[in-house]
């Protein structure tokens, strides 16, 4: 409608201005300036002047702002700005004539001024606010109608969407975009305002159509339900049943969305919802997400019902994937791959065949199949050469002849295992995994004990794969093998190797310690305990890359050493350079050889029953081991209290209390007491004050015990 049609009187009267012409002009002459600045505007308003009009109007209102004719002038400027075209000019006048003039009877146009202009820039929004101020005064049904009409024109426009984008443009092509939630607001503004009866359900169903869309499923639920309770008859009811159903199933109700698809498939049989009922309700069983055997079942017969029924129906071929990929996702393999022969039957092209083809390979490499598996990824290929998948099924080839020599692995059958990996690097030389796979025939050798035949391969592993993970920990491997075989100077140069070729590697730091530790010089000494004269003295010798070494042997006075110290820890430490040694012998290590580490026993017979304390030192150039030898044949118990002690002592060798021991007790300051063990071997002594850090030492003819430093943990105290 023009925007001349809602001003009638305005229309009439410019019409008047034309017919009248110039022979209105003699007639103004003597009328006051005001009328005449009217007049004017109103003959440039009838030719179209535009410019003109708004000129004299504006005057009017400049020398006359009082003049009956100047509230009309107000209006009819807003008038001449929307002829003009001047839209946003229109707006500002229309609004400021209805701010001044709120109750002026020109207002109400002045509001449709405004709405016209909003409609002229497409300002929908605000056009319809300006109905609405207008519906505000009128009770009218047909004013009413109207502003319902203008909801609904705009709700259609926003659901079937607006178009976006520019023909022959791939990166932004011709397409309609919907706004639900706009189509959804003046919807629901057009039934606020009044609908026609014949509108009221497809409104609500539009209303419940845009709530799904804006994930609002419970409204929509809502909608569709009053829908059909009012009229379960209604031209919408299949679409409204189809639309209940998919709203319960977004609300958790799968049971209460599965009886409206009963519903749809059933009453409205001869409906294009009546096939997407009956899979929808397969879908609602989620066969996708792993369900029980029973739900899969459940959800499979509906889409075998669907596949029967409607064969060519353009979802028939995805339904029929998801036969495939629900009892993929099950581990129900073989049926799986049964499914998939099924589709592609059917359906021999197309990126649902492409990826049923693909699923039958991986169905058959799931259950270990490898080669029935490769074949089929081999017809993918050939079938669908510029799949996005084409590099990963050649991947999944090669993964095929690999698999099948690791799962021999892991059953033992070595010789099946190692002919499938000879047989993928045959295939596969510089595959991902042929560095893997020589390095496993290498464990797989080393595991049955053939360490040769392992070292060789590990060996070849590094030296065809330089530059990788596993040729690192192949040659680490065959240095380690070669360590613990006694092949020491094999083992060193292997090592070697590693720090060489695979410097980048974790490896590398391992082979840097263990030749670390294989070139370095060892050299402990063990006192394993204290020696009866009954015994022979023989300690424990730990030595690498140490050939001979000079052994000497030095007397200790423990009793003045115990004296100064209050203590016979430490004894090892005395300064024996600058003392004589009382005995000193040159030892050949027991089975030398370099790199190789050696435990063996250190007889000492010079000593060997003579009763006393010794210091050994054995050197090796700047190597030295020091450590005391004790022979002695008493043995003490101590029995310590706040203000009384007991000493036992007791013959080893004679296994007898031992007589005549003498005690020396310290507090670790100063001996503050002694005495001698009785007949029975015992000395009981009471204490003058308490004694928390008690030291004790027993002398008898050259034996001795005692509590106080590191004694040897074989004597009781």
């Amino acid at each position: 409608m023009s925007s001349f049609a809602r001003l009638p009187r305005a229309s009439l009267v410019l019409l008047a201005l034309l017919g009248a012409g110039l022979a209105l002009a003699p007639s103004i002459q003597g009328m006051p300036d005001a009328q005449v600045l009217a007049i004017s505007g109103k003959e440039a308003m009838a030719s179209r002047d535009y410019a003109r009009a708004r000129a004299r109007f504006e005057e009017l209102l400049r020398q006359h702002p009082k003049a009956s004719e100047a509230t009309e002038a107000a209006f009819l400027i807003a008038k001449a700005e929307l002829l003009a075209g001047n839209h946003e000019a229109a707006i500002d006048a229309a609004r400021a004539f209805i701010e001044r003039h709120p109750d002026a009877r020109l207002a109400q146009k002045a509001r449709f001024v405004m709405a016209d202009a909003f409609v002229a820039l497409r300002r929908f929004d605000d056009a319809a606010v300006a109905w609405r101020e207008r519906a505000d005064f009128l009770e009218g049904p047909d004013y009413r109608r109207k502003l319902s009409g203008l909801y609904l024109d705009l709700a259609r426009e926003a659901f079937k969407g607006y178009q976006r984008g520019r023909e022959g443009d791939p990166m932004d092509p011709l397409r309609r975009e919907p706004d639900f939630g706009r189509a959804r607001r003046f919807f629901a503004k057009a039934r606020e305002v009044g609908l026609p009866p014949d509108e009221v359900d497809a409104v609500a169903h539009a209303l419940a159509s845009c709530a799904l869309q804006l994930g609002d499923p419970r409204t929509a639920a809502t909608e569709w339900q009053a829908l059909l309770k009012r009229h379960p008859n209604a031209i919408e009811a299949a679409e409204a049943k189809f639309g209940l159903s998919r709203s319960l199933l977004a609300t958790g109700d799968a049971e209460g969305a599965r009886r409206w698809l009963r519903g749809v498939e059933q009453d409205h049989a001869d409906s294009s919802l009546a096939p997407l009922a009956v899979e929808l309700q397969g879908d609602s069983y989620q066969p996708l997400s792993h369900p029980s055997r029973a739900l899969l079942d459940r959800a499979l017969a509906h889409y075998r019902r669907f596949l029967e029924r409607y064969p060519q129906h353009d979802h028939a071929s995805a339904v029929a994937l998801r036969v495939v990929e629900s009892l993929f996702n099950s581990d129900a393999f073989e049926e799986a791959g049964a499914a998939a022969d099924d589709l592609l039957e059917r359906f021999e092209e197309g990126d649902v065949a492409a990826t049923a083809r693909f699923r039958k390979a991986e169905s058959l490499y799931h259950r270990g199949r490898y080669e029935p598996a490769a074949v089929a990824w081999g017809a993918f290929l050939a079938t669908h050469p510029q799949h996005a998948r084409f590099v990963e099924a050649q991947e999944r080839i090669a993964d095929c002849w690999h698999r099948r020599g690791v799962d021999a692995a892991k059953a033992k059958k070595y010789d099946e295992a190692i002919e499938a990996m000879e047989a993928f690097l045959e295939r596969y030389p510089v595959h991902a995994r042929s560095a893997g796979a020589r390095k496993a025939i290498g464990d797989i050798e080393f595991t049955r004990g053939r360490v040769s035949e392992a070292i060789a391969q590990w060996r070849r592993c590094a030296l065809t794969y330089p530059g990788t993970a596993n040729g690192a920990v192949a040659l680490f491997s065959a240095a380690s093998v070669l360590e613990r075989e006694g092949s020491l100077p094999e083992a060193i140069a292997e090592y070697e190797a590693v720090l060489q070729r695979f410097g980048n590697f974790g490896q590398a730091q391992q082979a840097r310690r263990a030749l670390s530790r294989m070139r370095e010089k060892v050299l402990v000494l063990t006192v394993p305990r204290m020696f009866t004269t009954a015994e022979k003295v023989q300690l424990q010798l730990r030595t690498r890359n140490v050939e001979k070494l000079s052994a000497k042997l030095y007397r200790v006075d423990i009793e003045e050493y115990f004296r100064k110290k209050h203590a016979v820890g430490g004894v090892e430490a005395l300064a024996t350079d600058i003392v004589r040694p009382d005995e000193s012998f040159e030892h050949k290590v027991e089975g030398f050889e370099r790199y190789r580490e050696t435990q063996a026993p250190l007889e000492l017979a010079d000593i060997s029953g003579k009763p006393g304390a010794w210091v050994l030192t054995l050197e090796e150039d700047e190597y030295r081991a020091t450590a005391l030898v004790v022979v002695s044949d008493v043995a003490a118990v101590v029995k310590h209290g706040p203000r009384q002690v007991l000493v036992w002592a007791r013959d080893e060798v004679k296994d007898q209390p031992a007589a005549g021991v003498e005690v020396l007790l310290s507090d670790g300051k100063r001996v503050f007491l002694t005495g001698k063990t009785g007949d029975d071997g015992v000395w009981l002594a009471d204490l003058d004050h308490e004694v928390r850090d008690l030291r004790v030492l027993a002398l008898r003819g050259g034996h001795v015990a005692f509590t106080a430093g590191r004694a040897p943990r074989q004597v009781a105290f």
